[in-house]
Protein backbone atom coordinates (compact mmCIF):
# COMPACT_ATOMS: atom_id res chain seq x y z
CA UNK A 1 0.00 0.00 0.00
CA UNK A 2 2.93 2.24 0.94
CA UNK A 3 4.19 2.54 -2.72
CA UNK A 4 1.11 3.89 -3.90
CA UNK A 5 1.82 7.16 -1.77
CA UNK A 6 5.43 7.31 -3.04
CA UNK A 7 4.10 9.80 -6.14
CA UNK A 8 5.41 13.47 -5.67
CA UNK A 9 2.44 14.31 -7.72
CA UNK A 10 -0.39 12.83 -5.04
CA UNK A 11 -1.45 15.73 -2.05
CA UNK A 12 -3.96 15.39 0.70
CA UNK A 13 -7.60 15.48 -0.73
CA UNK A 14 -6.52 14.16 -4.30
CA UNK A 15 -7.80 10.98 -5.45
CA UNK A 16 -5.22 7.86 -4.95
CA UNK A 17 -3.65 6.82 -8.17
CA UNK A 18 -4.28 3.13 -9.40
CA UNK A 19 -1.17 0.59 -9.31
CA UNK A 20 -1.28 0.29 -13.07
CA UNK A 21 -0.58 3.92 -13.34
CA UNK A 22 2.02 4.03 -10.40
CA UNK A 23 3.75 1.70 -12.09
CA UNK A 24 3.69 3.51 -15.47
CA UNK A 25 5.02 6.57 -13.75
CA UNK A 26 8.61 4.64 -11.79
CA UNK A 27 9.20 3.09 -15.47
CA UNK A 28 8.61 6.30 -17.20
CA UNK A 29 10.99 7.68 -14.69
CA UNK A 30 13.71 4.51 -14.97
CA UNK A 31 13.31 5.84 -18.66
CA UNK A 32 14.75 9.16 -18.28
CA UNK A 33 17.02 8.15 -16.05
CA UNK A 34 18.59 5.57 -18.59
CA UNK A 35 18.18 7.80 -21.28
CA UNK A 36 20.20 10.99 -19.31
CA UNK A 37 22.91 8.53 -18.41
CA UNK A 38 22.84 7.29 -22.06
CA UNK A 39 23.55 11.35 -22.77
CA UNK A 40 26.29 11.17 -20.54
CA UNK A 41 27.73 8.44 -21.73
CA UNK A 42 28.01 9.88 -25.26
CA UNK A 43 29.19 13.48 -23.60
CA UNK A 44 32.08 12.15 -22.22
CA UNK A 45 32.95 9.89 -25.12
CA UNK A 46 32.83 12.91 -27.75
CA UNK A 47 35.16 14.48 -24.77
CA UNK A 48 37.60 12.33 -25.07
CA UNK A 49 37.70 11.88 -28.98
CA UNK A 50 38.07 15.61 -29.10
CA UNK A 51 41.18 15.85 -26.34
CA UNK A 52 42.90 12.70 -28.28
CA UNK A 53 42.32 14.24 -32.05
CA UNK A 54 44.06 17.70 -29.67
CA UNK A 55 47.05 15.70 -28.72
CA UNK A 56 47.47 13.99 -31.93
CA UNK A 57 47.38 17.27 -33.60
CA UNK A 58 49.94 18.96 -31.16
CA UNK A 59 52.46 15.78 -31.90
CA UNK A 60 52.50 16.78 -35.75
CA UNK A 61 52.79 20.21 -35.38
CA UNK A 62 55.92 20.35 -32.55
CA UNK A 63 58.97 17.95 -33.17
CA UNK A 64 59.01 14.82 -30.82
CA UNK A 65 59.98 15.25 -27.68
CA UNK A 66 58.31 18.90 -27.03
CA UNK A 67 54.35 17.99 -26.17
CA UNK A 68 53.02 19.29 -24.05
CA UNK A 69 55.44 21.69 -22.74
CA UNK A 70 58.27 18.71 -22.08
CA UNK A 71 61.63 19.69 -23.47
CA UNK A 72 64.06 16.59 -24.84
CA UNK A 73 66.09 15.42 -22.32
CA UNK A 74 69.88 16.70 -23.64
CA UNK A 75 71.16 13.28 -21.45
CA UNK A 76 69.38 10.90 -23.47
CA UNK A 77 70.79 10.01 -26.87
CA UNK A 78 68.18 10.08 -29.85
CA UNK A 79 67.73 6.56 -31.53
CA UNK A 80 69.29 6.95 -34.74
CA UNK A 81 66.68 3.95 -36.30
CA UNK A 82 63.62 6.11 -35.19
CA UNK A 83 63.91 9.20 -37.48
CA UNK A 84 62.33 12.62 -35.69
CA UNK A 85 59.31 14.39 -37.26
CA UNK A 86 61.56 17.21 -38.07
CA UNK A 87 64.61 15.60 -39.64
CA UNK A 88 61.67 14.00 -41.64
CA UNK A 89 59.85 17.19 -42.87
CA UNK A 90 63.30 19.32 -43.53
CA UNK A 91 64.10 16.39 -45.95
CA UNK A 92 60.72 16.80 -48.00
CA UNK A 93 61.23 20.35 -47.56
CA UNK A 94 64.75 20.23 -49.24
CA UNK A 95 63.82 17.52 -51.74
CA UNK A 96 60.84 20.00 -52.97
CA UNK A 97 63.57 22.70 -53.44
CA UNK A 98 66.05 21.31 -54.95
CA UNK A 99 63.13 19.57 -57.14
CA UNK A 100 63.68 22.44 -60.04
CA UNK A 101 67.10 22.36 -59.76
CA UNK A 102 67.60 18.55 -60.23
CA UNK A 103 64.77 19.42 -63.40
CA UNK A 104 66.74 22.27 -64.79
CA UNK A 105 70.04 20.13 -64.62
CA UNK A 106 68.35 17.49 -66.35
CA UNK A 107 67.10 19.55 -69.16
CA UNK A 108 70.50 21.30 -69.22
CA UNK A 109 72.12 17.77 -69.83
CA UNK A 110 70.06 16.90 -72.22
CA UNK A 111 70.22 20.06 -74.40
CA UNK A 112 74.31 19.12 -74.23
CA UNK A 113 73.74 16.28 -75.59
CA UNK A 114 71.95 17.25 -78.21
CA UNK A 115 73.64 19.80 -79.07
CA UNK A 116 76.51 17.46 -78.99
CA UNK A 117 74.66 14.94 -81.55
CA UNK A 118 74.16 17.84 -83.72
CA UNK A 119 77.46 17.97 -85.59
CA UNK A 120 76.77 14.23 -85.81
CA UNK A 121 73.43 14.36 -87.20
CA UNK A 122 74.94 17.43 -89.83
CA UNK A 123 77.62 14.99 -90.94
CA UNK A 124 75.07 12.19 -91.53
CA UNK A 125 72.83 14.23 -93.26
CA UNK A 126 75.56 15.68 -95.41
CA UNK A 127 76.36 11.95 -96.49
CA UNK A 128 73.25 11.21 -97.44
CA UNK A 129 72.63 13.94 -99.63
CA UNK A 130 76.20 12.96 -101.30
CA UNK A 131 74.98 9.50 -101.85
CA UNK A 132 71.98 10.12 -103.24
CA UNK A 133 73.61 12.81 -105.64
CA UNK A 134 75.84 9.75 -106.77
CA UNK A 135 73.49 7.50 -107.28
CA UNK A 136 71.55 10.21 -109.17
CA UNK A 137 74.43 10.75 -111.51
CA UNK A 138 75.02 7.20 -111.59
CA UNK A 139 71.42 6.58 -112.75
CA UNK A 140 71.79 9.46 -115.33
CA UNK A 141 75.22 8.34 -116.70
CA UNK A 142 73.73 4.48 -117.60
CA UNK A 143 70.62 5.88 -118.61
CA UNK A 144 71.46 8.93 -121.22
CA UNK A 145 75.42 7.79 -122.13
CA UNK A 146 76.44 5.80 -124.41
CA UNK A 147 79.83 4.22 -125.60
CA UNK A 148 80.12 4.05 -129.53
CA UNK A 149 82.68 2.41 -130.87
CA UNK A 150 84.18 0.86 -134.53
CA UNK A 151 82.65 3.24 -136.59
CA UNK A 152 82.71 2.32 -140.08
CA UNK A 153 84.72 4.58 -142.65
CA UNK A 154 81.71 5.47 -144.47
CA UNK A 155 79.58 6.35 -141.19
CA UNK A 156 82.31 8.73 -141.06
CA UNK A 157 82.08 10.51 -144.67
CA UNK A 158 78.44 10.73 -143.49
CA UNK A 159 78.44 12.02 -139.89
CA UNK A 160 81.67 14.08 -139.12
CA UNK A 161 80.97 14.06 -135.52
CA UNK A 162 82.55 10.51 -135.43
CA UNK A 163 86.01 11.49 -136.61
CA UNK A 164 89.29 12.55 -134.80
CA UNK A 165 89.28 9.59 -132.23
CA UNK A 166 88.17 5.84 -131.81
CA UNK A 167 85.65 6.37 -129.51
CA UNK A 168 83.14 8.48 -128.23
CA UNK A 169 81.34 9.11 -125.32
CA UNK A 170 77.70 10.55 -127.00
CA UNK A 171 73.91 11.59 -125.53
CA UNK A 172 71.60 8.87 -126.62
CA UNK A 173 68.55 10.12 -128.12
CA UNK A 174 66.36 7.85 -125.47
CA UNK A 175 66.81 6.72 -121.48
CA UNK A 176 68.90 3.58 -120.79
CA UNK A 177 68.86 0.64 -123.20
CA UNK A 178 72.48 -0.90 -123.67
CA UNK A 179 75.37 1.29 -122.59
CA UNK A 180 78.09 0.22 -125.91
CA UNK A 181 77.55 0.10 -129.41
CA UNK A 182 79.77 -1.86 -131.72
CA UNK A 183 78.51 0.16 -135.26
CA UNK A 184 80.52 -2.57 -137.06
CA UNK A 185 78.28 -5.42 -136.12
CA UNK A 186 75.88 -5.28 -138.84
CA UNK A 187 76.02 -7.31 -141.87
CA UNK A 188 75.54 -3.62 -144.09
CA UNK A 189 78.86 -2.43 -142.58
CA UNK A 190 80.64 -3.92 -145.16
CA UNK A 191 78.86 -3.14 -148.15
CA UNK A 192 78.89 0.11 -147.45
CA UNK A 193 75.27 1.18 -148.22
CA UNK A 194 74.21 3.80 -145.37
CA UNK A 195 70.70 3.73 -146.29
CA UNK A 196 70.60 -0.45 -145.71
CA UNK A 197 72.54 0.09 -142.77
CA UNK A 198 70.83 2.86 -141.19
CA UNK A 199 67.62 0.37 -141.83
CA UNK A 200 69.48 -2.44 -140.20
CA UNK A 201 70.57 -0.32 -136.80
CA UNK A 202 66.51 0.07 -136.09
CA UNK A 203 65.99 2.26 -133.45
CA UNK A 204 69.53 2.66 -132.72
CA UNK A 205 69.67 4.97 -135.77
CA UNK A 206 69.64 8.01 -133.98
CA UNK A 207 73.20 7.75 -133.11
CA UNK A 208 73.72 8.76 -136.80
CA UNK A 209 71.62 11.98 -137.02
CA UNK A 210 73.35 14.79 -135.23
CA UNK A 211 75.15 12.72 -132.65
CA UNK A 212 75.50 14.85 -129.74
CA UNK A 213 79.58 13.98 -128.34
CA UNK A 214 80.21 14.05 -125.05
CA UNK A 215 83.90 12.95 -125.32
CA UNK A 216 86.29 11.81 -128.05
CA UNK A 217 88.93 8.70 -127.20
CA UNK A 218 92.07 8.23 -129.33
CA UNK A 219 91.94 4.91 -128.58
CA UNK A 220 89.37 2.32 -128.36
CA UNK A 221 89.31 0.94 -124.14
CA UNK A 222 87.05 -1.62 -125.43
CA UNK A 223 88.99 -2.40 -128.56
Amino acid sequence: MSGRFDSDDWQLGMELPSRKETHARKKEKAAKVEERDAREEIRRAEREVAATSAVAQLEVALPLGEVDGAAPDANVAPDPSIPSRRSRHEQEREALLHWPRELSEEGAKAEAEAEADKPLATWKVALLIVFGVLVGLVVAAWGKIGYVHHVPAFVQERVPQYTQGEAFLVVKPWWFGPPVFDLSDYEAADTGDYKKYKMQLGGYAGLLDKPEILWRLKEDVLH
